[in-house]
């Protein structure tokens, strides 16, 4: 039979099918890897997605015009509308006051369940009597049997939102979430677990306090209070206050998904409600709180189907918050990040534990949270990852820890300073072999994205630290600038346009500052032409087409500063210069006049393809023509490093040739063909001799 279309395939994961077809398309099944893939993600969506379909099945199904009236209570406006119902502004006659009143679609058939669930909802709040949790007055049934209940009416912004608006600053903002922790660890105490935090169930409300003093110099301050609402998705611990017999299904049903997807937990996106507990909370708390400090989620999980999101949370580490908020204390990132540990083990073990160390940051106490080790993660690695992807990402984790070991060593050893001096570079050499050049080969292995991502935030962390340890010397900030780059050529690929501007902005200005300080460094010169190469990428792929010319231009113009400053400083004549050290901590290291005008050719040819695209071809054949006699004549003079020039000469020629044939180049184009047949020819005999010889 012919491959059957997505429809069939949900029709058998579904078992909606009949017996003949389902067998005729299970024999397909057998013989077609391509199907049997799909039916795989289709049966993931649908264990994902067939619990929230029974959900959103009966709520919202009423849409009609507002009710004038529900039980006591007269129902105003609605204010919003959730998973799980719709929720009015109301007045209650007796006591005369302002609530909230959350109203269910009629329960009829499989959904009487949702019943179940009001009954445990409007029980676990009735229990709850604390100043951040909104107080449920009254639950009920309305005229035409909907289940409600009546609540407090909080009238507040959203945590995040309002943080942002007030422009709170630190100890604000993790006040506030200490207190928020405080509400939740209240709740859990009385056995109620939320299941649905995130920032929108969180409304914070001003009001106005009088200071002390006489009348004429009374203050009024403004006090920002949170609110938790919707304690609607708890589910109760206490299971011995349940009527005795067969317990009703309502939330713990084994499928059954609740909450907001970003702001899940790794065990709760999985569906067992077995495995929810009070870390759950503190998890979904770890998220919000990354949120709060960065103003981004953890994770990219925007324009990603369920099963994928849900994948991304259950084995994606999250981002350092540190990535996005610069000026992040480290006490704090830690705090975050032991929050959102996949383990409920290894996070907070309750979100009284989660307050108290962030009350503990803002009295300048020692935090009790620690950074997961280099083992830990090595651990995770092997276990998320087979073979060689494994075996390489393994290597980079281990050696981080020892690298970093080394790296404390050496600035501890004031006694040794030389012999400190010699182990510090040796372990940076170490480092920048594992970050950048093993994830240069992990890029090349199949399905190891996820390990290259990794791999940059282990080396954003790595160098930061050492970057806070010589906060004097800019050289020592070149892993880091090198790391920030990373991230944002992995945010570019990602597609998070945001993310990779912020980061290609903060590095851009970091390097503009240390040249502006030591305006004749070469070093220093190179790594803002590397930054500006990254901005052009940016720009390109923002649609900016003018910012993305004056960067390129900009690249060029240091590229050649660099090289002309080495062409004065370096005796080119002088045969050392161009010997590639095999030991110490520059061994394998291109010699830096060298370097200097690999990154001119390779800028020159950027500059090319720029002029080409704005019709400027006499322009762009020049550059191209640059760059060939730039790498040519580099190679004559350092043929140890011949492989290089030949692969990025097979790369500038076939650019070069069509162009400078057609603005009537002759002479360039025959050097530049037979450019290209050399290189080729050079090529061959490199895989020929590599290739052993058969018996």
């Amino acid at each position: 039979m012919s491959c059957p279309d997505l429809e069939e395939l949900e029709s058998y994961a579904s078992s909606r099918l009949d017996a003949s077809a389902r067998s005729a398309l299970a024999d397909h099944l057998a013989t077609c890897p391509e199907c049997s893939s799909q039916l795989g993600e289709i049966t993931e969506s649908l264990r994902v997605l067939g619990p929230l379909r029974e959900l959103f099945a009966t709520a919202g199904t009423e849409t009609g015009e507002l009710p004038r009236e529900v039980g006591s209570y007269r129902l105003l406006r609605e204010l919003g509308r959730g998973g799980n119902g719709v929720v009015y502004e109301a007045e209650q006659r007796d006591p005369r006051r302002r609530v909230a009143v959350k109203l269910l679609a009629p329960l009829r058939g499989a959904d009487r369940d949702m019943e179940g669930l009001l009954r445990l909802e409007a029980s676990a709040l009735a229990r709850l009597r604390h100043p951040s949790i909104a107080a449920i007055y009254e639950a009920g049934h309305a005229s035409r049997g909907q289940p409600f209940f009546a609540m407090e009416l909080v009238e507040g912004e959203p945590l995040v939102a309002y943080a942002q608006r007030r422009k709170l600053p630190l100890q604000q903002r993790l006040s506030l979430f200490a207190t928020v922790c405080e509400a939740v660890a209240y709740a859990h105490q009385r056995g109620v677990i939320h299941r649905d935090l995130k920032p929108s169930n969180i409304l914070i409300e001003e009001a106005e306090q009088t200071g002390d003093g006489d009348a004429c110099r009374r203050v009024a301050r403004t006090l920002a209070a949170p609110k938790i609402l919707d304690f609607g998705l708890a589910k109760i611990l206490d299971l011995e206050t349940e009527p005795a017999g067969p317990r009703a299904p309502a939330a713990s049903e084994i499928g059954r998904v609740f909450g907001t997807l970003p702001y899940m937990s790794p065990e709760h996106v999985s569906g067992d409600p077995h495995e929810i507990d009070v870390r759950s909370d503190v998890y979904s708390l770890g998220v919000i709180l990354f949120e709060l400090l960065t103003g981004r989620l953890p994770y990219v999980v925007e324009h990603t189907d369920v099963t994928q999101a849900a994948r991304v949370i259950r084995e994606q580490p999250p981002s350092d918050p540190r990535t996005v908020a610069r000026d992040l204390p480290d006490d704090v990132a830690t705090i975050v990040l032991k929050a959102l540990e996949k383990a409920p083990q290894r996070r907070f073990q309750s979100a009284a534990e989660f307050a108290a160390d962030v009350r503990r940051f803002l009295r300048h106490e020692p935090i009790v949270a620690r950074p997961s080790t280099a083992w830990y993660r090595f651990r995770k690695l092997v276990r998320r990852n087979r073979g060689l992807a494994a075996t390489v990402a393994a290597s980079v984790v281990l050696l981080l820890g020892t690298t970093g070991a080394a790296i404390g060593q050496a600035v501890a050893a004031g006694r040794e300073r030389d012999a400190a001096q010699r182990r510090l570079a040796l372990a940076l050499h170490s480092a920048n072999y594992l970050f950048f050049g093993v994830s240069g080969q992990v890029a090349r292995v199949p399905g190891t994205d996820h390990i290259r991502r990794h791999i940059a935030e282990e080396s954003y962390a790595f160098y930061r630290r050492l970057a806070e340890e010589s906060p004097e010397d800019p050289m020592e900030h070149a892993g880091l600038w090198a790391a920030l780059r990373r991230l944002v050529m992995l945010s570019l690929e990602d597609g998070n346009l945001t993310r990779a501007q912020v980061l290609s902005d903060e590095v851009r200005a970091a390097v503009e500052q240390a040249t502006d300080a030591y305006p004749n460094d070469p070093r220093l010169i190179s790594e803002l032409m590397y930054v500006f190469e990254v901005a052009t990428k940016v720009a390109l792929r923002c649609g900016d087409a003018a910012a993305a010319g004056q960067f390129t231009d900009r690249s060029v113009e240091l590229a050649r500063q660099v090289d002309a400053w080495y062409a004065v400083h370096t005796d080119l004549s002088d045969p050392n210069v161009w010997i590639v050290p095999d030991i110490g901590p520059e061994a394998g290291a291109t010699p830096p006049h060298v370097q200097a005008k690999l990154d001119l050719a390779r800028v020159l040819v950027w500059a090319a393809e720029r002029a080409r695209d704005e019709g400027d071809l006499e322009g762009a054949a020049r550059m191209y023509e640059e760059a060939l006699e730039l790498t040519e004549r580099t190679m004559e003079r350092d043929p140890t490093l011949e492989p290089i020039y030949r692969r990025d000469l097979s790369d500038y020629a076939p650019m070069a040739g069509p162009l400078l044939l057609r603005i009537g180049a002759r002479d360039g184009y025959e050097r530049t063909r037979a450019t290209i047949l050399a290189s080729l020819d050079e090529i061959a005999r490199e895989r020929s001799a590599a290739t052993p010889e058969r018996p």
